[in-house]
């Protein structure tokens, strides 16, 4: 039997399937938003029958029967069968499934999205014992305090910088992971400089959050961890879903210097070399568009790459997960120079060829050694990496790729 004859001998609504497509295809009085799910499994099972096994090909077939009333309609991810797209839920953010596969499912609230049983008792097992993974949602400042260098000068309103960074664990990793982060955070004169909080985007990690902090602080606090036990377990340069977010003092900048930051980083003309910095252009993160002045005074979206929208901070998104000591403290030294750099230039010099010239001035080049460094490695300024840091970047054989 061909898939013709079929379809001319299966009965559908007192004609035959035939038939009734035909009609869907070419008579304008039959409303093709009216077929139901069953006779579309029902063609869809035939074509593949009929050795139209490839999905894609397949697919095109049914929109050529169908047309956009195939957008009302969603293919299982489980069991490939069509769902009405009101009835589907969705598992891992972007997978459809059917109302009768989703029985295997649970709804994970820390990941906002519906995960394997597995998954769901893994979280589950996770949060009940591992007592130093917060939830996603707890203050930092419940547990830390700002934190300052004796190296700072003092300032009415210093530049803080806190760091959201997230975090893969390797296989194999230790259960207790969390208490060793905990623990290479924690410093007996100034307390805790940073706690790990649980992470929806993530696979299996999680995301250290780090106190408001000065730039010599956050100097001086990582160390620890940069080099201890924990970091070998853990993983954030080599995956897809990890990143980097720095927040900066509101109450340092002007509104004049929050729009030439705006500015500078979504200028589609320093793209390329923002995102040579922050080592990757992920729009899913940290989307830019093209931005005024004018537009310090108006919120924004979270997923932007400046985020505005919280009240004492301002959030850098656009940078890539990095656990090298190099590649961390580039992209928090850009963040501090690129604010001094706010504060000088002219709303005229807002290209990165001027920030360039501003990293050359000596003060910049002592002061950011390992920035000016990168920069003078990748051919943007002409002097010469500072002799005072390792750039053999190999602490715990972690090698940055950028």
């Amino acid at each position: 039997m061909t898939l013709l004859s079929e379809l001319r001998s299966t009965d559908y609504n007192d004609d035959s399937m035939y038939s009734y497509l035909c009609k869907l295809k070419y008579d304008e009085f039959v409303d093709s938003h009216d077929i139901e799910v069953d006779f579309l499994n029902d063609v869809d099972r035939m074509l593949s029958r009929y050795f139209i096994r490839n999905d894609m090909t397949r697919y095109r077939r049914l929109t050529n029967l169908f047309g956009d009333a195939i957008d009302r309609f969603s293919k299982c991810e489980d069991c490939g069968s069509w769902e009405y797209e009101d009835d589907v839920r969705w598992a891992y953010d972007d997978n459809p499934i059917c109302s009768n596969c989703i029985d295997n499912y649970r709804y994970s609230e820390n990941r906002d999205t519906y995960v394997s049983e597995d998954d769901y008792y893994d979280e589950e097992s996770e949060s009940q014992h591992d007592d130093y993974i917060y939830e996603y949602n707890e203050d930092v400042m419940s547990h830390c305090s700002y934190q300052v260098s004796d190296k700072d000068r003092t300032e009415l309103y210093p530049l803080y910088m806190g760091v959201e960074l997230e975090v893969e664990r390797r296989n194999n990793c230790p259960y207790e992971i969390g208490e060793m982060t905990h623990n290479d955070f924690y410093n007996g004169k100034t307390g805790q400089f940073a706690i790990m909080k649980s992470d929806g985007s993530l696979s299996n990690g999680f995301e250290i959050v780090t106190a408001p902090a000065t730039l010599n602080a956050h100097r001086e606090n990582w160390h620890t961890f940069l080099n201890g036990a924990a970091i070998k377990h853990l993983k954030s340069w080599n995956t897809d879903t990890t990143g980097m977010h720095i927040h900066i003092s509101r109450n340092h900048l002007t509104q004049l210097d929050i729009g030439k930051l705006l500015v500078f980083i979504n200028d589609y003309k320093n793209e390329e070399f923002v995102n040579h910095i922050a080592g990757r252009n992920s729009d899913q993160w940290a989307k830019k568009s093209s931005k005024k002045i004018s537009d310090a005074v108006n919120s924004s979206e979270k997923y932007e790459a400046v985020n505005m929208s919280h009240r004492h901070t301002i959030e850098f998104r656009i940078f890539k997960g990095n656990l090298a000591k190099q590649g961390l403290f580039r992209v928090m030294e850009f963040v501090h120079a690129l604010v001094g750099f706010s504060k000088t230039t002219s709303m005229t010099k807002l290209s990165y060829k001027d920030f360039i010239r501003y990293m050359e001035l000596p003060q910049n080049r002592s002061e950011y050694k390992i920035f000016y460094g990168w920069l003078t490695r990748k051919s943007y300024c002409i002097g010469k990496p500072s002799r005072s840091v390792d750039w053999s970047d190999e602490q715990n054989n972690l090698r940055e790729i950028a």
